[in-house]
């Protein structure tokens, strides 16, 4: 969406990246940390123009007189997936696709309270979040090339060794010469 057709707002505080158009907001909040979300798409008050779009205003949550809090974990693996239909890993399984992903943290929120000092009961309250997001992403640089040569190794009996040379011009590697030795 272009940057000037919605508005992101933090407690009534502009969190709207409007240096690039195609990227309106790089900073995320937690989910934890939120406690209300409202969404405004016509018929604002004066207080909420600027855009041609829509509002959107988070509320993030605040210290009470208990001590509360809270930790998650969203955990993903390729060991607890299921295997892509029609793939075979060679061994009679599906192929897993790599997927580890790990998004965790906690909440912590109360009343400020200093020992001999200050009691913030009923007037100071403090709230703590902690997010932390992991990804780890496997890439594949295997041309078509490579993988045809590695699937006829795999396929032909008796074939052990494959040599390629290339030639490298200015708009692709090209395949000179494809010579495959049988040791016998």
């Amino acid at each position: 969406m272009p940057s000037s057709s919605q508005a992101i707002r933090v407690e009534g505080q502009d969190a709207t990246n409007g240096m690039f158009q195609q990227m309106n907001q790089t900073v995320r909040q937690s989910v934890d940390a939120i406690q209300e979300v409202s969404v405004q798409t016509s018929n604002f008050a004066a207080e909420y123009g600027q855009v041609g779009g829509g509002y959107i205003n988070y509320t993030m949550k605040s210290g009470t007189n208990q001590l509360h809090g809270s930790a998650y974990d969203y955990f993903q693996n390729e060991a607890l997936n299921a295997g892509t239909p029609f793939t075979n890993n060679g061994s009679g399984g599906l192929v897993k696709n790599p997927l580890r992903r790990n998004d965790y943290g906690f909440t912590l929120g109360g009343p400020v309270r200093i020992p001999k000092l200050y009691n913030g009961k009923d007037k100071t309250f403090f709230f703590f979040n902690f997010e932390q997001f992991r990804q780890n992403t496997v890439t594949n640089n295997l041309t078509n090339w490579d993988r045809a040569l590695v699937s006829m190794d795999r396929g032909i009996p008796g074939v052990t060794q494959t040599s390629v040379s290339f030639r490298q011009t200015a708009s692709q590697t090209q395949a000179i010469s494809c010579a495959r030795q049988d040791p016998s």
